[in-house]
């Protein structure tokens, strides 16, 4: 009876083949086959979860989560190679209110499929934290007091706020000349570790700086200068540490700092 070769995950052993005059049985068969199965195993484990996609996710009005994805090209999950041919919607699904949920895509018999959930993504943002390798993490997603998603724009990695600025305040006006740390977990989920904020100085007299930076950092701050009696604004980007909170200090008392959330990276 014909019987059925076990793939081992190895790239080791040498590929033979019968010689002339050799036996043509099971063992002599197998000793060629066994180590092709094997490397064909190794190479289908090593591109689990590998996944061509330009990382594309927005809120839009839908009929679902009114959350839409673009089209991952070749997810690879277990046997299966999935991919999109246009922009999907996320289906609806129970979530908490104001708290952060993810999306996934996975593999419903050879078909993409996108699920949003509470489960939270590994360390390396490729599966659930729960061991589940069937998922794979896409993108997070933030529900207001409503259970409606948060406005937002996401690519390659870096998510956007689309929502009122004003309601993305995390510090201010402020005026702390001694480091004080601010803290930003509400618009940046768990596995943030890079903030996009938007940084106001205004000065009375005689100019100051600001020094922006993660929080238990002591290294090469982030300064920005606001002239005498002036005012500046600008974008920056700033680690933050594994809380979202980074920290900031201002060298005037007469300087105050305002600090909203524009987003952040993966």
């Amino acid at each position: 009876m014909p019987a059925n070769i076990t793939e081992v995950d190895e790239f080791t052993a040498t590929v033979v083949a019968p010689a002339d005059g050799d036996a043509r049985n099971a063992a002599s068969i197998t000793q060629g086959i066994q180590p092709l199965t094997n490397r064909t195993r190794r190479l289908l484990n090593a591109l689990g979860g590998h996944m061509l996609w330009d990382g594309g996710a927005y809120t839009a009005s839908g009929s679902a989560l009114g959350v839409f994805v673009t089209p991952p090209k070749n997810l690879v999950i277990g046997t299966s190679r999935l991919s999109l041919t246009a922009d999907a919607e996320v289906p609806a699904a129970t979530l908490t209110a104001g708290a952060f949920a993810y999306l996934y895509a996975f593999d419903t018999a050879g078909v993409l499929t996108l699920q949003a959930s509470l489960d939270a993504p590994d360390a390396a943002r490729a599966w659930k934290s729960t061991g589940d390798l069937t998922h794979r993490y896409l993108a997070a997603i933030k529900m207001n007091a409503t259970t409606t998603v948060h406005p937002f724009e996401r690519r390659g990695g870096v998510t956007l706020w689309r929502n009122a600025l004003a309601s993305r305040v995390v510090l201010g006006p402020a005026s702390d000349t001694s480091p004080t740390a601010i803290d930003c977990s509400d618009w940046a989920p768990p596995h943030a570790r890079m903030l996009k904020l938007m940084v106001k100085l205004t000065n009375a007299t005689g100019g100051s700086t600001m020094s922006l930076y993660r929080t238990g950092d002591a290294a090469v701050p982030m300064v920005l200068t606001v002239p005498n009696g002036g005012n500046v604004t600008v974008e920056v980007t700033v680690p933050c540490d594994s809380s979202q909170s980074v920290t900031y200090l201002v060298s005037s008392a007469d300087t105050a700092a305002t600090v909203s959330v524009l987003g952040w990276i993966e």
